[in-house]
């Protein structure tokens, strides 16, 4: 019977224009982003991997922006992509080459894991035909 249910299951898939498909975390091209998130909880032997939005703003410094840790609201920069990910927290999305800020919603506002030495918040950097790889930690306890 359950395998009845997963070649069915398969069947429907392929039958289906990608366009009929839920696109849950999932943007395919030739350079971009993919990773994963996961939220920390102290009860649990590992992070809590959950569906969660993303977003990419054009690179902006902490400085362009309200902070309380690594909670930013305000943004004074130009929101790029939005993508909200898989149930497993897991996503692929399309950039075009360049620098960015990416950052999670969490708590009312944007969660960064990171701030470099020159004080650009969640810096990646994507380049011409490759996908950059980041898996993402929401930790509340921990700040940069």
């Amino acid at each position: 019977m359950r395998k009845a249910i997963i070649i069915s299951t398969l069947l429907f898939l392929f039958s289906c224009k990608s366009s009929d498909l839920p696109n849950y975390g999932v943007d395919t091209s030739l350079e971009g982003i993919k990773g994963s998130v996961a939220v920390a909880d102290p009860s649990a032997d590992r992070p809590i991997r959950e569906r969660r939005e993303i977003y990419v703003f054009e690179q902006f410094m902490a400085n362009s922006a309200q902070s309380s840790g690594n909670i930013y609201k305000n943004i004074q920069a130009k929101l790029v992509r939005r993508i909200v990910t898989n149930p497993n927290g897991s996503f692929v999305l399309a950039l075009p080459a360049g620098k960015y800020s990416l950052l999670v919603a969490y708590d009312g506002g944007y969660y960064a894991t990171e701030k470099d030495a020159f004080g650009n918040v969640g810096p990646i950097t994507v380049i011409d035909g490759e996908f950059f790889d980041v898996d993402i930690l929401i930790d509340p306890e921990l700040t940069y």
